[in-house]
């Protein structure tokens, strides 16, 4: 790339974030279709013009790699080792709907390994950023995980499709909402994980049959960056085609394993 590469993410990032605002007050008159069956699963217009500036940025600074994309699906712009991943509306259905709980969320990988990340909801004006092995931050300050050891008095999200393994739901559920504290609900991956890394959040468990990159890859960065934990439901490391994961402030951990297990 003929540029920095945090400086074009964090660019691009916040370019695609004006183009969610300017149609954000007109969501209503988006047009938009159904991609899958399941849960309100579309693609809108914005969906298609936040790509499409994606590309033609990449063109233009000579990007020489490989480019994931939700719609778009894969663009190689060269041999080179570097990958860069972009969920350009994360919370697309949300969004449709005139709510708040949208992103844009973008990832670059050297040789394999995520090494750079933003989340970006331009509602909030909330601009989460992680470099490896240079923490996270939140708008320009550094960001830790809650200090919260008492699963009584956690806060613990759940985000599922109910489309497979439908007894084991049910037995995660029941143990999430009779073990004390507060439970939510919730479905934009990428900033529950910042959630998390902030501190709002303290664990999270994320149970799907599928789950593209562009839905996690930034969001596990900025968390690991922030201090926490994120396995799956063996304890083992995750993987790019992890589904089924817990993420934590670290402290909490073992507690939330004991739900899913």
């Amino acid at each position: 790339m003929s540029i920095n590469n945090k400086d074009f993410l964090v660019g691009i990032t916040k370019d695609i974030g004006k183009i969610h605002l300017k149609y954000f007050p007109h969501v209503n008159k988006l047009k938009s279709k159904v991609k899958t069956k399941y849960f309100n699963d579309i693609v809108t217009s914005v969906d298609l013009i936040t790509e499409k500036l994606v590309i033609k940025k990449l063109k233009k600074v000579g990007y020489k790699g490989t480019l994931l994309m939700e719609e778009t699906g894969e663009i190689k712009f060269g041999n080179e080792d570097k990958r860069i991943i972009i969920d350009s509306l994360d919370g697309t259905f949300f969004y449709s709907k005139g709510l708040y709980n949208f992103c844009v969320a973008t990832a670059m990988e050297e040789k394999g390994k995520c090494m750079l990340a933003t989340v970006y909801n331009p509602a909030t004006n909330e601009f989460f950023l992680a470099e490896r092995g240079k923490g996270a931050f939140l708008n320009g300050k550094r960001i830790k995980v809650s200090k919260t050891k008492n699963p009584e008095k956690s806060t613990i999200v759940l985000s599922a499709f109910p489309n497979h393994e439908i007894e084991k739901l049910q037995r995660i559920f029941l143990r999430l909402m009779t073990s004390g504290g507060l439970r939510l609900l919730e479905h934009v991956l990428n900033l529950n994980l910042c959630y998390i890394a902030n501190g709002r959040f303290d664990g999270y468990i994320s149970f799907y049959s599928t789950l593209p990159e562009w839905d996690k890859l930034p969001g596990i960065l900025i968390l690991e960056e922030a201090g926490g934990k994120i396995t799956d439901f063996s304890g083992n490391e995750i993987k790019k085609d992890s589904t089924k994961f817990v993420a934590s402030n670290n402290k909490l951990h073992k507690d939330i394993m004991k739900i899913v297990e």
